[in-house]
């Protein structure tokens, strides 16, 4: 019941991408070299270009990765803060002199 692409064997998928790849670029090189001969532009500046989009492109893509790790720690606070509260609140539940010994560990300071 698989398509055609599970049907091939993954050595000869990676021929034909290898291939596509080379013809690709081969494709691209020779135009590249008619179009600067045309155009006369210098090509310093097309190279630049990419440079700074894929600058752009790592910045973006790090600022999200940092963005998603503080969301994580600042989920994890939220659930520790939580798990404090719970306990603090089940221990006044307790009798007398339990309840105020455990309340006030939970008061005390970290160290």
């Amino acid at each position: 019941m698989g398509g055609f692409v599970e049907r091939i064997a993954p050595l000869l998928m990676a021929l034909v991408f290898l291939a596509a790849m080379l013809a690709a670029c081969g494709t691209g090189w020779r135009n590249g070299r008619r179009a600067k001969l045309e155009s006369g532009e210098d090509p310093e500046i097309k190279f630049m270009d990419a440079a700074l989009a894929l600058l752009g492109l790592l910045l973006a893509f790090t600022f999200s990765m940092s963005l998603g790790r503080h969301d994580q720690r600042r989920a994890m606070a939220i659930a520790e803060s939580n798990a404090i509260g719970d306990f603090y609140t089940s221990a006044s539940l307790l009798k007398e002199p339990n309840r105020s010994q455990l309340q006030d560990v939970v008061r005390q300071p970290i160290r």
